[in-house]
């Protein structure tokens, strides 16, 4: 059996985002795996107030900067003086102040080691309209899409609901409804988010979209489409993509609990997707990783319609949840890759990029050989004038 990994591994999980209990749920998992692969394991579960929590029983106070917490932390797992910037700590906080570049941004100015992407990274995949400018921008297809203000519902709603209409064109089959999806830009796991088919439901949803976020999108739904998945771990330079898979669920949107607490889902590889358009999609993932200044791992998440051929991107998630109904985990499981080989090679990647000193996770000396294609933009993105 292989020499288990001797850095001190420490996850982070918890937070204050409405996605707090998949987080608690994914270290649980991890946790699990990572005790056969490394010597050292250690946990810090953080409040719904912030407070850092360790699980084992180490003298801190919530007062202590995190790094001495750290370095106390070190010093219990591994029975010896540690320098925090020498533990490889493991995000696993979902949504806000967790995967959008806050924690990132924390680790980054401390000098820790960290699994995952960057400051950058992480702020550009969460926020949905960012990552399809992006798409956009890089020739990637989008679903058309709408993003609205407070200030845009509030003044001129009745200019919404004409753009919002604008959307609905070519898309949808001959005679079908108009149907809109509508999301808050920057949650995660289908939080808020709510299909509307008149102009009633439009409005309902648009202004439950706001309890959740300050600013929301509104997109086509496309009535013919397939959800497809795919999984990419690795750095810019060298990574490996899984094989698509395609997303059953029963209801019209795989919700918060559908994703997480339910067996309702079911995930497959994508016989359906022809050959050109996995080939395609295998060039948008990769275009995405460079494009986005990602690292180590994330899932991109596509709409398929079947009869015009066609993928759309729909969203990239840079800290997947983890866990047996994980769709990340499946999609490696499906593509042959051990639970045990996804977590040792996302670890040892990220201590030796660490110890080469050849990715800098606050994004500022990091680049890559592969410039971003300069193409024009085709933006489906409907203004508001």
């Amino acid at each position: 059996m292989p020499d288990k990994i001797d850095t001190p591994v420490i996850i982070l999980a918890g937070g204050m985002s409405g996605e707090r209990d998949v987080s608690l749920m994914s270290a649980d998992f991890v946790e699990a795996q990572l005790e056969n692969i490394c010597q050292y394991v250690g946990r810090i579960n953080i409040s719904q107030t912030g407070n850092w929590e360790p699980k084992h029983p180490v003298p801190y106070s919530h007062q202590d900067h995190h790094n001495h917490l750290l370095r106390t932390y070190g010093q219990f797992l591994t029975g010896k003086d540690i320098d925090p910037r020498d533990i490889c700590l493991f995000p696993l906080l979902h949504g806000s102040f967790g995967e959008d570049g806050c924690l990132q941004g924390l680790l980054a100015i401390s000098g820790l080691t960290y699994v995952g992407s960057g400051v950058l990274g992480s702020a550009i995949a969460m926020n949905k309209v960012v990552a399809k400018q992006l798409c956009q921008y890089a020739g990637i297809p989008t679903l058309p899409w709408l993003e609205v203000s407070p200030e845009d519902w509030e003044n001129n709603q009745n200019k919404v609901l004409k753009s919002c209409h604008e959307l609905i064109d070519h898309q949808q089959p001959l005679g079908s409804p108009p149907s809109w999806l509508v999301k808050p830009v920057s949650l995660g796991s289908s939080i808020g988010v709510t299909r509307a088919q008149t102009k009633g439901e439009l409005i309902t949803s648009i202004s439950q979209a706001f309890q959740y976020d300050s600013r929301i999108m509104v997109e086509e739904y496309l009535a013919d489409r397939m959800e497809i998945e795919s999984a990419v771990l690795g750095t810019p330079a060298d990574f490996s993509i899984s094989e698509p898979c395609t997303v059953w669920h029963n209801p019209e949107i795989n919700s918060y609990h559908d994703k997480y607490f339910s067996d309702s889902t079911l995930i497959e590889l994508a016989s359906s997707l022809s050959e050109q358009s996995k080939a395609k999609l295998r060039t948008y993932t990769s275009t995405i990783f460079s494009l986005f200044r990602l690292f180590g791992l994330y899932r991109t998440d596509w709409f398929y319609c079947q009869s015009k051929d066609q993928l759309y991107f729909n969203e990239c998630n840079t800290i997947p949840g983890f866990g047996e109904r994980s769709h990340f985990i499946r999609l490696w499981e499906l593509s042959g890759k051990t639970t045990h080989d996804l977590f040792t090679t996302l670890l040892n990647l990220t201590i030796n990029q660490t110890k080469q000193h050849t990715f800098n996770q606050l994004d500022l000396a990091y680049s890559h050989p592969r410039a971003a294609p300069k193409t024009k933009v085709n933006s489906h993105h409907v203004a508001i004038e």
